[in-house]
């Protein structure tokens, strides 16, 4: 491309001289202040690139962002869960914008990313921990990690039901910074489960101000402001320094048990508890599955294993939302992982 011609400011000399001779020919009388139209377009210019003052254009707020946060770190199988879920998301709503954070070694088997509207290598500090790597550290990073101004993070073991659009929960969450699928207060009994600690520890080590929430990450919402940052920064202290211990999970400790924490520290609520917008079968599969289509949003292969039946009713979403694109097969995290053989 050619390059443009430096431009030079006329002197006043220069436009005297001129408007004598436009006098000459037209008998019109100028201001030795006047200046022509050239020469006011030019000052617009200059005083754009001296940054004297904004455009209008600049004053104007640049509209707010939204989007799908998806990871995927680690074994491949992760890599061809979050294709798998990807797919579903466009298939619902090709205008959903996917946001990918990932390790190389979870795309061994994935040549297609065009589902993806933006990627990026996670960075190596967000899952390392000394020396051991922990792969569900990088949860705590959501806020650090998302491109967008309003995020919704998905596990990629989750899949979506046909005819679920993401706009309908930002439209449900537009006047909330945050909320997260949750079983309620932890200081309410919940039967035949457990949290991923102790609370009473975990009240007197950390002497919360609020009451705090049994997050289940598997799907988050949040905006961007100073609360929700102070929030995730928060997360990362209990996660990267415990006072308690917790149960171990993934080989360390869960990512949920720093969320919980900081739910009380921070005074975070969501916007309904309990609430669950994934079906998972592990926490009831008592559910007629014509009510479970209806009232969730999609459906979730966490856990170490997989039932038949859950594997038969997951493969069958991702083929049919796989809109002609290659998806994969899932298999039992604890045919693979070994550190999910037992909790």
């Amino acid at each position: 491309m050619a390059e443009t011609q430096k431009r030079t400011r006329r002197t006043k000399a220069q436009i005297e001289i001129d408007n004598a001779k436009l006098n000459e020919n037209n008998n019109t009388v100028y201001s030795e202040n006047d200046t022509s139209h050239e020469d006011v377009i030019q000052e617009v210019i200059d005083s754009v690139a001296k940054k004297e003052e904004p455009l209008f254009c600049e004053t104007l707020a640049q509209p707010k962002t939204r989007g799908v946060l998806l990871i995927a770190l680690g074994h491949s199988q992760y890599g061809n869960m979050a294709v798998n879920l990807a797919n579903s998301i466009k298939y619902n709503n090709k205008n959903t914008k996917v946001h990918l954070v990932y390790t190389e070694s979870a795309f061994t088997q994935v040549t297609d990313f065009s589902n993806f509207d933006s990627k990026e290598i996670c960075p190596k500090e967000y899952y390392m921990n000394g020396a051991q790597t922990v792969f569900i550290k990088a949860k705590t990073h959501l806020y650090d990690l998302t491109p967008f101004d309003e995020t919704i993070f998905l596990d990629v073991d989750t899949i979506l039901f046909g005819g679920k659009d993401f706009n309908k929960f930002f439209d449900e969450f537009k006047d909330i910074d945050f909320t997260a699928e949750n079983y309620g207060l932890i200081n309410r009994p919940r039967k035949d489960s457990h949290i991923w600690f102790d609370a009473k520890e975990a009240v007197e080590a950390y002497n919360p101000q609020y009451e705090m929430y049994e997050i289940r990450s598997q799907m988050i919402y949040f905006k961007k402001n100073d609360k929700m940052a102070t929030f995730f920064e928060t997360v990362k202290d209990v996660f990267n320094n415990p006072k308690i211990k917790g149960f171990k999970f993934d080989g360390y400790l869960p990512d949920e048990m720093a969320f919980n924490i900081a739910t009380g520290i921070v005074g975070i609520v969501p916007h309904k508890s309990p609430y669950f917008a994934i079906y998972w079968e592990k926490t009831d599969n008592t559910m007629p599955w014509s009510y479970v289509v209806k009232q969730f949003f999609g459906y979730s292969i966490g856990g170490n294993y997989i039932s038949n039946k859950a594997s038969t009713i997951y493969h069958n979403l991702a083929k049919a939302q796989s809109m002609g694109k290659r998806h994969y097969r899932i298999f039992s995290k604890a045919n693979w992982n070994q550190n999910r053989r037992t909790v």
